[in-house]
């Protein structure tokens, strides 16, 4: 693989990143500055200047196991990242 297909194969893997929100680059200094990532059933949390606008968001009512429909799953800061606490139980789900 040459040098442009190398910089293609990062350029896809910081998209394929971003788009699950790990690319986040604002640093949290508490658990206030956290959020969910997405409106509805919310798996993973970013930083509160990142998170997605819901104001026009109907989510559906069906329950998500281990996401924030579940009120022990919220999001908090973790050396100044944005991570979701979880339930023991949750580490089993996909």
């Amino acid at each position: 693989m040459g040098v442009a297909g190398g910089r293609a194969v990062v350029v896809a893997l910081w998209m394929v990143t971003a788009a699950c929100g790990q690319a986040s680059t604002a640093q949290c200094f508490n658990d206030n500055d956290c959020v969910a990532g997405t409106c509805c059933h919310a798996r993973e949390a970013v930083h509160r200047s990142e998170a997605p606008d819901c104001s026009n968001t109907a989510c559906t009512e069906d329950y998500q196991f281990c996401t924030t429909d579940d009120p022990n799953v919220r999001p908090y800061c973790d050396g100044r990242v944005c991570r979701m606490r979880r339930p023991p139980w949750c580490a089993v789900v996909p």
